[in-house]
């Protein structure tokens, strides 16, 4: 039960980049300029795809646009990792994605979210995020969603 006051009053997701980025196979490092914690091991980074990304009008013409997703973007083809306070490192990988918006306009439309494989989330705050992507992207937006139900 306190988990789900906890969600319902404390849970948020915000964006980490105030304008799009690109993300490569090099390090692209953010120093934060507000810590971020997770409520629950649920917690997750968002990357968003801007709408003008060649993929979503590829996707638009899918039947199955999550098929298309997991064949362009594979498991573990976006890393990152935060960094909490301790200088301690937290690693996330690419795993599964969201659509909001199958008409694919809006900014939010397809979020690709990157997992915690380490299971030690809790009890930290993390003032920096490293991120590379064996696939280019461009005109991203980063977010961190800091719950899971």
């Amino acid at each position: 039960m306190k988990l789900f006051f906890m969600i319902l009053f404390f849970g948020k997701e915000i964006l980490l980049t105030s304008s799009p980025v690109d993300i490569t196979n090099e390090w692209l490092i953010l120093n934060l300029e507000k810590q971020i914690s997770a409520i629950n091991s649920g917690a997750t980074l968002n990357v968003q795809l801007s709408p003008n990304d060649p993929i979503m009008s590829k996707l638009q013409t899918l039947d199955d646009p999550f098929d298309g997703l997991v064949k362009n973007f594979p498991n573990e083809t976006i890393e990152a990792i935060l960094i909490d306070t301790n200088n301690d490192e937290v690693k996330f990988q690419s795993g599964s994605f969201s659509i909001s918006d199958f008409t694919f306009q809006r900014s939010d439309s397809v979020r690709i979210k990157l997992l915690d494989r380490t299971g030690v989330l809790l009890n930290r705050k993390f003032k920096t995020l490293k991120i590379k992507s064996e696939i280019p992207l461009e005109n991203v937006k980063i977010g961190w969603k800091n719950y899971s139900q």
